[in-house]
């Protein structure tokens, strides 16, 4: 009995100790770059993990004129060690972002990165780290996942990477907003355990010139602290206040007055020629928005509510969307039908299909989601051909609302199916947690012909939800046409299905732009129809080609992505591939086929000195009790590990306390 006892406590206190291995020792090393949650820095061990150190600062400073922005983001590395260094850092950047510059300062000396095809921009940078050179890598990994690399930073030194991008202000419902993520959600592969959380604290500074052009009766963050100042000429200050950990995305919305919030919105840049073999070209950035029809009846809805339970929501993010979602299905009518799937490794469905909204099938519904809890993998992908495949009801609308933090790296596959098996249904997704994936979420409504909403905090579920059910009861703009007197190239070229509150937003080129431009679609039996004179000109701008900014910028990098979903259903990718290569090379854009690379011109790193790489990681996103505790984020049977060997250290005490020792009589 006395082996058995001593048996069964050692099995339970190695499960415990296990199980919290697995996320303690395992919070302190990450396997590859694609498990990179934010900035610190990694030292690579023998065993072929990555160890953390920290990362010094990083500060953002965001312009922002009208509809445009221009961020310059500034990373400090510095070798604390005695040997010179190789740092890697993977970063979030804004999906729309269009990276187009890199400066790399040792000192009073600063090198200006150059726009190269992928593979050269990587052999440039290995020659230069293999002879000795200071040197400089900008990758695209992503669509909103970037990799800076730096080599030979020497004992004590200190590097700063700057990285300017451009992207376009979102406007909806009258509310200008912008977002600036710093940290990355750890991305579920199927079939894998990604890494557990780091516990580096890594500080991030925000400042904010804005320039609106209107006057403002609004401005705020919802989930930082800010300063701000008013300036001359209606223009702001602000800055994030007091010392900030980069573990939440930061936002800034500002609305105008109400009667000067716009309907229309037209900008015009000029890029005058340099060589004999260019022209001269004008851009434009159009932004309608068009009236709410009323007197209409809305049609009876079939809405199919897809929940993530996985890992990666644990904490703050699964009581946000089971908020989200008791709050929708109080906003379901008698008339609806409604279905609820939840999915982690596994995928349920609460109803063999649709049913009526009544009232038992809602308690049971308020029931089985309120029963839901966050834990094992994140495999969307039968959770979403389920959605897609089940058949709509005759004389309803077929809405799907996708609730999710998007933790997932198989995003073109689901993409793919998106696409592929839509049909007449409507795909709405719902961004959760402080750093959602938002890249995925955006594209799959834009994919889904729906929309993205982010609900970052408990304090806003109710508030997005009648926002985002308000958006689905209203008829959408169908069929909008846009008629320019000109031969244009237009993105999006195939105008989308407008939503309440949202703008048709145009990024335009022509040789020369005269005249008007008209714009039709149908809300339910309504008509609606505008023209813009393109003579009109909130603001108008003229540059160089060598200078690319503004406008032609931002016009290629929607450009590459439409090409990017092209290539998803294309048989002829490598054209499209070279078409995208070009385009960037021509704008001095970072996309997946180009890369800037800045290399200096004198050896810093002798021949016989060794050069050690380090990895810099991102921060996991805040308020997640799995990321908090240092459990894998997506991992399977942690919890059925620790609860096992809790009950086999209780059942071990138990059957000491039934069988205590029987005490020596020969022992005093």
């Amino acid at each position: 009995m006395k082996i058995f006892k001593i048996g069964i406590l050692s099995v339970g206190l190695f499960l415990i100790i296990t199980s919290f291995t697995r996320g303690y020792l395992g919070a302190e090393r990450i396997h590859s770059f694609s498990e990179a949650e934010q900035g610190s820095l990694l030292v690579k061990t023998d065993q072929g993990y990555f160890q953390q150190l920290p990362l010094l600062d990083t500060q953002v400073e965001l312009n922002v004129s009208g509809m445009i922005a221009r961020a310059t983001v500034k990373q400090f590395f510095q070798n604390q060690g005695q040997e010179f260094i190789e740092a890697t850092y993977v970063f979030p950047l804004p999906e729309d972002s269009a990276v187009d510059h890199l400066t790399m300062t040792i000192g009073e000396r600063h090198i200006v990165g150059k726009i190269k095809e992928k593979s050269e921009a990587k052999r440039i940078y290995i020659q230069a780290k293999k002879s000795g050179k200071k040197t400089a890598l900008l990758e695209q990994k992503r669509a909103n996942i970037f990799k800076t690399n730096v080599a030979n930073i020497a004992p004590g030194e200190m590097v700063q990477i700057t990285i300017e991008y451009q992207q376009l202000v979102h406007f909806e419902s009258g509310v200008f907003s912008l977002r600036f993520p710093t940290a990355i959600t750890p991305r579920y592969q199927p079939a894998t355990i990604l890494p557990e959380d780091s516990t580096v604290e890594n500080s991030v500074t925000i400042d904010v010139n804005l320039d609106a052009g209107l006057p403002l009766k609004l401005i705020e963050s919802p989930y930082h602290n800010i300063t701000q100042q008013k300036k001359a000429q209606g223009q702001y200050q602000l800055s994030l206040k007091d010392y900030q950990i980069s573990n939440k995305d930061f936002e800034l919305r500002w609305q105008a007055e109400s009667s000067n919030s716009p309907r229309v919105a037209l900008f015009k840049e000029t890029v005058n020629s340099q060589g004999a073999e260019d022209e001269s070209a004008e851009y434009v950035l159009l932004m309608v928005t068009p009236p709410q029809a009323t007197g209409f009846t809305p049609l009876p809805r079939e809405m199919t509510f897809v929940i993530d339970q996985s890992g990666s929501m644990q904490g703050a993010s699964m009581e946000q969307a089971i908020l989200a979602l008791q709050q929708a299905l109080k906003k379901l009518s008698p008339e609806d039908k409604f279905n609820i799937i939840a999915f982690n490794h596994q995928m349920h469905s609460l109803f063999k299909g649709p049913v009526k909204a009544s009232a038992y099938n809602l308690s049971r519904a308020h029931r089985y989601v309120g029963s839901l809890e966050a834990e094992g993998g994140t495999e969307m992908l039968p959770a979403l051909k389920e959605v897609l495949s089940e058949q709509v009801s005759q004389g309803y609308i077929r809405q799907i609302i996708f609730l999710t933090d998007g933790a997932v790296s198989n995003e073109q596959e689901l993409f793919s199916v998106i696409h592929r098996d839509l049909r007449s249904a409507r795909l709405f997704t719902i961004g959760i947690g402080s750093a959602p994936n938002s890249y995925f979420m955006s594209k799959a409504a834009q994919f889904g012909r729906g929309s993205f909403t982010y609900i970052g905090k408990p304090t806003e579920v109710a508030e997005k939800m009648s926002a985002l059910f308000e958006k689905l009861e209203k008829p959408v703009m169908k069929n909008v046409k846009v008629d320019w007197p000109t031969q244009v190239e237009q993105f999006p070229s195939l105008v989308p299905d407008l939503y309440l509150g949202e703008p048709l937003m145009l990024r335009v080129k022509a040789e020369q732009f005269s005249g008007e431009v008209q714009i039709s679609g149908e809300q339910g039996s309504i008509l609606w129809q505008a023209s813009v004179p393109l003579g009109q000109n909130n603001r108008q701008q003229t540059f160089n080609k060598t200078t690319s900014s503004g406008i032609p910028v931002l016009w290629a990098r929607a450009k590459i992505s439409e090409l990017m979903d092209q290539q998803l259903r294309a048989s002829d990718k490598e054209a499209i591939r070279q078409q995208i290569t070009d385009l960037a090379l021509d704008h001095h854009l970072v996309s997946r086929y180009t890369s800037l690379v800045a290399v200096e011109s004198k050896v810093s790193r002798p021949d016989f000195k060794n050069l050690k790489s380090r990895q810099l990681a991102s921060h996991s996103p805040a308020a997640n009790a799995s990321q908090t505790f240092g459990y894998p984020a997506t991992a399977l049977g942690w919890k059925q590990q620790l609860l096992t060997g809790i009950m086999l250290l209780l059942l071990s005490l138990f059957l000491w306390q039934r069988h205590p020792r029987k005490r020596d009589p020969s022992v005093i």
